[in-house]
């Protein structure tokens, strides 16, 4: 199992993957960050720093994860894209139509 260091100097031992596994818990699932982390044996102040986007671009591609606001511009781009297909597909949006 590898091991990091804390920024006290501590020693921590966690599988990487642990940390993949809880930071998508906390962003699909909805998970507490607290409950994610002991569930996936991991320190509870890293798995909150990846979450709220804090950690380096670097962090997270080196253990392959997409960052926060990437997730979350997707996610909007998807609703709005999904609404215009559904508001297109019931006769009620025009291209040309203007709102007031």
């Amino acid at each position: 199992m590898p091991q990091f260091k804390s920024r006290q100097g501590r020693i921590l031992n966690y599988d990487p993957q642990c940390l993949v596994s809880a930071y998508w818990d906390v962003l699909n699932k909805g998970l507490k960050v607290t409950a994610a982390a002991s569930k996936h044996q991991v320190p509870r102040k890293t798995l909150e720093y990846y979450v709220k986007g804090k950690a380096t671009a670097e962090s997270y591609q080196k253990i392959g994860l997409p960052m926060p606001n990437e997730i979350y511009q997707d996610e909007a781009m998807n609703a709005r894209m999904q609404l215009e297909n559904n508001t297109m597909m019931s006769g009620h949006y025009s291209r040309n139509s203007q709102m007031y």
